[in-house]
Protein backbone atom coordinates (compact mmCIF):
# COMPACT_ATOMS: atom_id res chain seq x y z
CA UNK A 1 0.00 0.00 0.00
CA UNK A 2 1.41 3.04 -0.77
CA UNK A 3 0.58 6.96 0.26
CA UNK A 4 0.61 10.16 -1.59
CA UNK A 5 0.05 13.71 -0.98
CA UNK A 6 -1.38 15.77 -3.71
CA UNK A 7 0.64 18.05 -5.81
CA UNK A 8 3.30 16.39 -4.41
CA UNK A 9 3.22 13.02 -5.36
CA UNK A 10 4.40 9.63 -3.61
CA UNK A 11 6.14 9.82 -0.37
CA UNK A 12 8.64 7.38 -1.42
CA UNK A 13 9.27 9.78 -4.29
CA UNK A 14 9.74 12.99 -3.28
CA UNK A 15 12.27 12.83 -0.67
CA UNK A 16 15.37 14.20 -3.20
CA UNK A 17 17.75 14.08 0.27
CA UNK A 18 18.78 11.63 2.63
CA UNK A 19 18.22 13.71 5.85
CA UNK A 20 14.81 14.39 4.23
CA UNK A 21 13.99 10.73 3.07
CA UNK A 22 15.27 9.55 6.46
CA UNK A 23 12.68 12.41 8.24
CA UNK A 24 9.54 11.16 6.41
CA UNK A 25 10.44 7.18 6.95
CA UNK A 26 10.94 7.90 11.03
CA UNK A 27 14.36 7.40 11.16
CA UNK A 28 14.77 4.37 8.47
CA UNK A 29 17.14 4.29 6.23
CA UNK A 30 16.47 1.39 4.24
CA UNK A 31 15.59 1.92 1.08
CA UNK A 32 13.68 -0.08 -1.15
CA UNK A 33 13.01 0.26 -5.16
CA UNK A 34 9.39 -1.51 -4.44
CA UNK A 35 7.23 0.83 -6.55
CA UNK A 36 3.67 0.45 -5.50
CA UNK A 37 0.47 2.43 -6.74
CA UNK A 38 -0.60 4.90 -4.24
CA UNK A 39 -3.90 4.07 -2.55
CA UNK A 40 -4.56 6.73 0.40
CA UNK A 41 -3.87 10.71 -0.31
CA UNK A 42 -2.88 12.75 2.42
CA UNK A 43 -5.19 15.47 1.52
CA UNK A 44 -8.33 13.67 -0.69
CA UNK A 45 -8.43 11.19 2.83
CA UNK A 46 -8.40 13.37 5.32
CA UNK A 47 -11.81 13.08 6.50
CA UNK A 48 -11.53 9.37 6.27
CA UNK A 49 -8.09 9.66 8.39
CA UNK A 50 -9.76 12.19 10.74
CA UNK A 51 -12.64 9.93 11.62
CA UNK A 52 -10.04 6.76 11.96
CA UNK A 53 -8.35 8.46 14.44
CA UNK A 54 -11.77 9.82 16.41
CA UNK A 55 -13.01 5.98 15.95
CA UNK A 56 -9.60 4.19 16.89
CA UNK A 57 -7.83 6.45 19.30
CA UNK A 58 -10.53 9.05 20.57
CA UNK A 59 -8.38 12.02 19.26
CA UNK A 60 -8.89 15.23 16.59
CA UNK A 61 -5.78 15.54 14.69
CA UNK A 62 -6.99 18.88 14.21
CA UNK A 63 -6.74 19.53 17.33
CA UNK A 64 -3.69 17.98 18.91
CA UNK A 65 -0.38 18.69 17.88
CA UNK A 66 1.97 16.44 17.25
CA UNK A 67 5.46 15.37 15.60
CA UNK A 68 5.14 13.55 11.69
CA UNK A 69 6.91 10.67 13.37
CA UNK A 70 3.68 10.07 16.04
CA UNK A 71 1.40 10.77 12.95
CA UNK A 72 3.05 8.20 11.14
CA UNK A 73 3.22 5.76 13.43
CA UNK A 74 -0.53 6.17 14.64
CA UNK A 75 -1.33 6.40 10.51
CA UNK A 76 -0.13 2.53 11.01
CA UNK A 77 -1.83 1.77 12.95
CA UNK A 78 -5.34 1.93 12.52
CA UNK A 79 -7.19 -0.79 13.06
CA UNK A 80 -7.07 -3.44 10.23
CA UNK A 81 -8.73 -6.51 10.59
CA UNK A 82 -10.11 -9.47 7.77
CA UNK A 83 -12.70 -9.86 9.91
CA UNK A 84 -14.27 -6.22 9.14
CA UNK A 85 -13.47 -4.33 12.03
CA UNK A 86 -11.20 -1.91 10.61
CA UNK A 87 -10.97 1.63 10.68
CA UNK A 88 -12.87 3.81 7.93
CA UNK A 89 -9.70 4.77 5.98
CA UNK A 90 -8.47 0.85 5.77
CA UNK A 91 -12.04 0.03 4.81
CA UNK A 92 -11.47 2.72 1.67
CA UNK A 93 -7.82 1.81 1.12
CA UNK A 94 -8.98 -2.25 0.88
CA UNK A 95 -11.62 -1.32 -1.79
CA UNK A 96 -9.37 0.49 -3.73
CA UNK A 97 -6.58 -2.50 -4.21
CA UNK A 98 -9.40 -5.27 -4.51
CA UNK A 99 -8.94 -7.18 -7.34
CA UNK A 100 -12.61 -7.39 -8.96
CA UNK A 101 -11.48 -10.64 -11.07
CA UNK A 102 -11.53 -12.68 -7.34
CA UNK A 103 -15.12 -11.55 -7.25
CA UNK A 104 -17.51 -14.39 -8.35
CA UNK A 105 -20.62 -12.98 -8.24
CA UNK A 106 -21.39 -10.59 -11.20
CA UNK A 107 -23.86 -8.12 -8.89
CA UNK A 108 -20.69 -8.27 -6.16
CA UNK A 109 -18.34 -7.15 -8.45
CA UNK A 110 -20.12 -4.38 -10.15
CA UNK A 111 -21.14 -3.12 -6.87
CA UNK A 112 -17.39 -3.47 -5.98
CA UNK A 113 -16.29 -1.43 -8.99
CA UNK A 114 -19.21 1.45 -8.08
CA UNK A 115 -17.53 1.63 -4.80
CA UNK A 116 -13.64 1.96 -6.26
CA UNK A 117 -14.95 4.18 -8.72
CA UNK A 118 -16.74 6.24 -5.70
CA UNK A 119 -13.94 5.94 -3.92
CA UNK A 120 -10.78 6.36 -6.38
CA UNK A 121 -8.02 8.38 -5.84
CA UNK A 122 -7.82 11.72 -7.97
CA UNK A 123 -5.54 11.76 -11.01
CA UNK A 124 -2.93 14.82 -9.63
CA UNK A 125 -1.02 16.74 -12.88
CA UNK A 126 2.70 15.34 -13.09
CA UNK A 127 5.47 16.55 -10.12
CA UNK A 128 6.31 20.19 -11.85
CA UNK A 129 9.10 20.73 -13.72
CA UNK A 130 11.74 22.95 -12.03
CA UNK A 131 13.62 25.70 -13.78
CA UNK A 132 17.38 26.09 -13.70
CA UNK A 133 16.71 29.10 -11.06
CA UNK A 134 14.87 26.78 -8.64
CA UNK A 135 17.56 23.61 -9.32
CA UNK A 136 20.35 26.19 -8.53
CA UNK A 137 18.61 27.21 -4.93
CA UNK A 138 17.87 23.86 -3.92
CA UNK A 139 21.84 23.04 -4.31
CA UNK A 140 22.73 26.22 -2.73
CA UNK A 141 20.39 24.71 0.11
CA UNK A 142 21.94 21.11 0.12
CA UNK A 143 25.29 23.03 -0.02
CA UNK A 144 24.14 24.64 3.24
CA UNK A 145 22.84 21.92 5.05
CA UNK A 146 25.71 19.78 4.29
CA UNK A 147 24.41 17.30 1.77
Amino acid sequence: MGWYCANVGPVATITTSLPSFIFLNCGNVEQTNKQTEPDMDFIQDFPYIEASFMSDYKMSIKDTPMHWWEFYYLLSGLSQSEMGNSCVLNIIRNIRNLDLNKISDPKEREKMREAQERFALKKHKKQKDFNEEEIKAMEEYHKLIGE
